[in-house]
């Protein structure tokens, strides 16, 4: 075995280690970025002397995957909690694999996708690979027929386990004594801390296994970057294009008209009051826009224009459909804030806020893109959802929510105490700042009591430090209670 893999083995062993370290019994926090570090300590030696290509895009994804893995450390939200667990092993593997090839790659296009897909199956494959030489080598030095039996009898015992344990329970459910037999087994002569070890060993061998063949194959794998098939483009007929857009617009039109009533005047259509105008249509008018967005890119996309007449028409419905579209998000988001105003700030409702303004990002490069062809659509997409999604990560949206609830409360001493249980740490430092302000509020004392109580068992171990929590926690042991 070359020298090189042996130290990448060793590497990846000692990796594999720290990380049990670091996550077993550990909720995610600080490791999740020392982890990270970590991994890219082995990925850069690794990869020392060999030439890495998409460095633009490459500068891009590393500083998302560093706010990614920091907002585990800085804020506690659990749905980026929840979503970040996907999201960032797969921006590291696409980065990974994207620096590593050997030319550049159009990674805005869908050929992409299916390299992406080509390239984990044989991961995938090669780390199964790996899990079976032990079987050969021990395979071949025995006779074929006594590896036979001795495979038989292993695959038996595998089988036997679950009927053993499902039927014994049956048993033990339908005759006392039988019950009673099997629980004078003694089970307390047995070290039952030989299968928490097991599982340690385990994770420690699996994360290895996954971190060696993942580097392995980033060294080893030369496979060409396969380019989407220059499928026959299909072309969309100009008059059947700018009848639909009349159409569309002209229907939007009324509607635009009927919204600046709202936008223009102090009162409401009778009969309706904020609640109800904001409730009704908020979603409605969101899949519209998409719509309208799809539509756009679609003519762009695939339209020939067959003279320069059809091309300004066309291009100048399109530019009114994506301003009837501008037209209705801000409908929506102004419903949205009257909503807001009416029941207070929530974490759905600042993510619809949030995609609202990254719908109107892309809707006013679409617009652009329309009158000049020579952009990239997809390259703007793709980088832009990127660098919103990361900046989501530097901000702390529940200390957001929390703000704004407070605000709310100074103008209107309305507040959902409950609400702000369940925004964690960033909730009990609001309810702190709450009651500082008005300790009468209704079911106030009784939360902060219940938080302190639940403070006072609570421990963290440093690798799952949280920023926001330990804030929590020091605000509440110098909180005094009246």
């Amino acid at each position: 075995m070359k020298k090189r893999n042996l130290s990448l083995i060793a590497s990846c062993l000692l990796v594999g280690i720290m990380a049990e370290w670091l996550f077993i019994d550990h909720t995610f926090g600080l490791n999740v970025f020392l982890f990270a570090t970590l991994y890219y300590s082995l990925f850069y030696w690794q990869m020392k002397g060999k030439r890495l290509m998409n460095r633009k895009i490459g500068f891009l994804l590393m500083f998302s995957i560093l706010f990614l893995a920091l907002n585990y450390f800085l804020y506690w939200n659990m749905v980026l909690y929840l979503l970040n667990l996907i999201i960032l092993p797969g921006l590291i593997i696409v980065h990974c694999v994207l620096i590593t090839r050997k030319k550049r790659v159009d990674w805005n296009s869908f050929g992409f996708i299916g390299y992406m897909f080509t390239f984990t199956g044989k991961w995938i494959t090669f780390a199964i690979s790996r899990l079976l030489v032990p079987k050969k080598i021990f395979a071949s030095r025995m006779q074929a027929q006594s590896y036979r039996t001795l495979k038989m009898i292993v695959l038996g015992v595998l089988i036997s386990l679950p009927l053993v344990f499902f039927t014994g329970l049956l048993l033990m459910s339908a005759d006392r004594h039988f019950a009673e037999l099997v629980e004078l087994f003694p089970l307390q002569m047995l070290d039952l801390s030989i299968g928490d070890e097991l599982l340690r060993l385990g994770f420690i061998l699996i994360v290895s296994l996954l971190l060696y063949t993942f580097v392995r194959i980033l060294r080893r794998d030369h496979t060409s970057y396969s380019r989407l098939l220059k499928n026959k483009k299909v072309k969309l007929e100009g008059i059947i294009v700018i009848t639909v857009l009349i159409f569309l617009n002209g229907l939007y039109a009324l509607f635009t008209f009927v919204q600046f009533q709202y936008f223009f005047s102090d009162t409401l259509i009778s009969g309706l009051t904020y609640a109800d105008y904001a409730r009704r249509g908020f979603f409605e008018l969101i899949v519209v826009t998409l719509i309208n967005w799809t539509i756009v890119v679609a003519v762009i996309k695939t339209m020939d224009m067959e003279t320069k007449k059809m091309n300004v028409l066309i291009n100048a419905l399109l530019s009114l459909l994506v301003g009837m579209s501008g037209i209705m998000l801000y409908s929506a988001g102004m419903r949205l804030t009257l909503y807001e105003e009416a029941y207070g700030f929530t974490m759905a409702r600042i993510l619809a806020h949030a995609f609202m303004v990254w719908i109107g990002v892309i809707l006013t490069f679409t617009f652009i893109k329309i009158w000049y062809n020579t952009l990239s659509l997809s390259r703007f997409y793709i980088i832009s959802t990127l660098v919103f999604y990361s900046a989501f990560n530097i901000v702390d949206l529940n200390g957001l929510i929390v703000q704004k609830n407070l605000d709310r409360y100074q103008e209107t001493e309305r507040v959902d105490v409950f609400y702000f249980q369940q925004l964690s740490a960033a909730g009990i430092l609001g309810l702190i700042e709450l009651y500082k302000e008005n300790p009468d509020v209704s079911g106030l004392r009784e939360a902060l009591v219940k938080e302190m109580e639940n403070a006072e068992y609570y421990k963290e171990s440093w690798q799952s430090s949280n920023l926001v929590k330990k804030q929590a926690r020091e605000a509440l042991k110098d909180l005094e209670i009246r």
